[in-house]
This record gives structure tokens, C-alpha cells and sequence, in this order.
């Protein structure tokens, strides 16, 4: 989606957790290289993450994806990933996002 979204303006970024990974950026880094991700990837330690959980009322489960848009609104908030349903729902909501519907 990084590929298919950029030239629209879409950012697409990745939150690392540290305590996920034991502080170890050189295993993430390797990690990030060997899956080929593009995208922007931040560290963080846990203050972001936790912010973005608890303003849709969720649950700490690891993935997650917040479809925001540029006005700062959560447009859409998806928990875990399903293959063959998440990247169109992911889809949708950001079109949707970008036309800046509710």
C-alpha cells in the first residue's frame, strides 16, 4: 500500500515497540531489510502505542492499524490481520480518508 498510496500523499509508518525487541534496532533493522519494508518505521517506547489504543478503547494486541486522516481523526482502527479481507478494508478506509468522509 506504501507503493500504491504515496503519490497521493498517504504516509505509511510503522511503530516499533521496544519492548517488543529487547532495545536490539540492529535486529529490527536486519528484520525490516530481510521482510523489504519501505515504509517509514519509528521506535517507540510504548507512549504513542498506548495513546493510539486507548482513544478507540482497545485492546493491547500486536497488529494494529489506524487509518488517520490529515485532519487528525482516527478514520478507522483494525485489530489483528486477515489476509484476504484487511488490505481492501484497508483500502477502503483510506479512500475513505482521503476524501475526508467520517
Amino acid at each position: 500500500m506504501h507503493k500504491e498510496y504515496k503519490s497521493r500523499g498517504v504516509v505509511i509508518v510503522g511503530l516499533l515497540m521496544d519492548y517488543n525487541e529487547n532495545n536490539d534496532s540492529k535486529r529490527v533493522k536486519d528484520y525490516l531489510r530481510t521482510l523489504k519494508i519501505k515504509y517509514k518505521s519509528i521506535w517507540d517506547d510504548g507512549t504513542l502505542a498506548v495513546a493510539l489504543v486507548e482513544s478507540v478503547h482497545g485492546r493491547q494486541v500486536i497488529p494494529q492499524t489506524f487509518v488517520i486522516a490529515k485532519d487528525g481523526r482516527i478514520v478507522k482502527h483494525f485489530t489483528g490481520f486477515n489476509s484476504e479481507m484487511t488490505p481492501n478494508l484497508e483500502r477502503d478506509a483510506i479512500e475513505q480518508a482521503l476524501k475526508g468522509s467520517p
